[in-house]
């Protein structure tokens, strides 16, 4: 959380991936802070966030180099 807050109140970018939307992140954030100061985060963070969904097949190796 202070990562982002600190990238929004300095004008920068931060590059966010997950397996989980921007709902269900913040869903689970609510469920470690507490849903009134989620509240206040979401409110300042929301316009920050873009979700794009990726579909397709994986490229990710069978065998990932550094398990050889």
């Amino acid at each position: 959380m202070k990562v982002v807050l600190n990238v929004h109140n300095t004008g920068g970018r931060l590059f966010v991936t997950s397996n989980m939307d921007y709902h269900e992140l913040m869903d689970g954030m609510a469920g470690i802070i507490g849903r009134a100061e989620a509240a206040r985060y979401f409110d300042r963070t929301k316009g920050m966030f873009k979700d794009l969904r990726v579909v397709g097949q994986s490229n990710r190796q069978e065998n990932p180099w550094y398990g050889q």
